[in-house]
Order: C-alpha cells, then structure tokens, then sequence
C-alpha cells in the first residue's frame, strides 16, 4: 500500500458543542471542513438535542447515513437506537441498519461506521463502544471493526494486531479506497507506534504504517480541540467521493 493520502475534506461532529466562523454547532451536528480550516454546513435535518452524532457517512445516492449515542424519536413514529443506522434523504429519516434485528446486542452503541463497496458487494464497516459478542461466534473489542454484509458479520480490522493499544476505543473510521488507507480518531488521546495524536485528530494507516493525517488543533477553533471528534468522513484527492468505498479486508 501506498503513503496516506492527502485530505481534501472532512466531514466532521464532536462530543461538546463548538464554534466556526462565530456559528455554534451542537453535538448532533456536523459540519464539513475544506481543508485546512474552512467550514460550511451539513443539512442532517431536525435531530434532537439530547442526541450526540457519532458516525457519519454520505451514500452512492445522496442520502447520509449516521449513528446516535441514545434513543430517539425521530417524528413519524420512527425511533432508533444507538445500535441502530439512520438515513436522511433530504426530506426523510429511516433505518438504515436494525441493530437489534442483526444481534447487536442491547445497549451496545455503535461509534463508528462507514459503506464499503467491492465489486457489485456492499459492507456496512462497524465499531462498538464496548467489548461484543455478535451472531456466529464473533466477540470483537472497541479497538476493532467489524463489517455486515446484509446476513452475516465478519472481522475487518483486527486493530490490536494491527498496534492499536486496547486501551482505545475506535470512535470514527473512514476509508479512501484506490490506495487502500485507512483513517481513524479515538476516544482520547494516544500514541500508536511513534505517531502521537489528541482525541480531536485523525490518523491514517496505509496498512504499514501510522501517520497524523489531520491535526484538529492547528486548525480548528479551541472549541473544537476541547471536546473529542466523534464523528468524520474524508474525502481526498485520490477518490470523488460518492459515498461508496471499495477495499479488501484487513486484518
């Protein structure tokens, strides 16, 4: 595998409430950042304010995917869960992935997540807060990812193998596909080989190797840098983003 990338773009949430360009954005927000520092909005409709965002992805066709850390009730008599996927269309929410339906277990939060594409295959790649048993005998820790195909689940990153102390937690996740690197934040902040980073950072691993990929507190307001990034997706000049990620599995 090839160098990370450079980011173009993230899309970007946190665990507080911050400010960009005099705007204050809550935790069930998020907004895009154009490299370095330029921030407009994400329109992810009317959430509700005890929600904090924790995942966030845009789809092939347009709609955004995205976890909660709590119930919600989203109008409509819709709810989720945190274990749950959401998806907004512009106009309407929905779930996209039925935590409880496909052995997530009760309380469990997913924190992370992203769309992988290979070949005319689709994987949804999943982290959870917590140590999880799921269906066919798969106990996967909060340092790992996990990917669900639509009938069954699979490791995809072995992250403790993969020099990921397990004192981490995976709390965001992204892939850029045609070089096949992968971009994470934590929960707090670490070191992971000789590469040290803050729980507002992202960091890539091109498979060899770790690297910063994007350091929140030089570019970013101190509001930002004060609460955990939670939630991001990237984009990069090696991909046009269209939500859809291809990969093989890394473990």
């Amino acid at each position: 595998m090839s160098a990370a990338p450079q980011l173009d773009a993230i899309d970007v949430s946190n665990d507080i409430t911050w400010k960009a360009d005099a705007t204050t954005i809550n935790d069930e927000g998020a907004r895009r950042v154009t490299l370095p520092s330029a921030v407009t909005t994400i329109n992810l409709g009317a959430l509700p304010i005890n929600a904090d965002l924790t995942a966030i992805e845009r789809l092939k066709d347009g709609r955004w995917i995205f976890t909660l850390d709590t119930f919600v009730d989203l109008g409509d008599g819709l709810t989720a869960g945190p274990e749950d996927i959401v998806a907004w269309n512009g106009s309407n929410f929905a779930i996209f992935l039925d935590g409880s339906t496909t052995g997530v277990p009760a309380g469990t939060m997913i924190d992370a997540a992203a769309q992988v594409q290979t070949g005319e295959a689709a994987q949804t790649i999943l982290s959870f807060d917590v140590p999880t048993a799921l269906p066919g005998g798969l106990t996967i820790d909060d340092e790992d990812l996990v990917a669900w195909t639509g009938t069954n689940w699979s490791i995809y990153f072995d992250g403790s193998a993969n020099g990921i102390p397990a004192t981490l937690d995976i709390d965001g996740f992204d892939l850029d596909s045609p070089g096949g690197t992968l971009y994470f934040s934590f929960d707090t902040s670490g070191k992971i080989a000789a590469v040290n980073f803050d729980d507002e950072d992202i960091v890539a691993f091109d498979g060899i190797s770790w690297s910063l990929a994007y350091d929140a507190s030089a570019n970013l307001d101190p509001t930002f840098v004060a609460g955990d990034l939670d939630a991001f997706s990237i984009y990069t000049a090696l991909i046009f983003r269209d939500g859809f990620e291809s990969g093989l599995t890394l473990q």
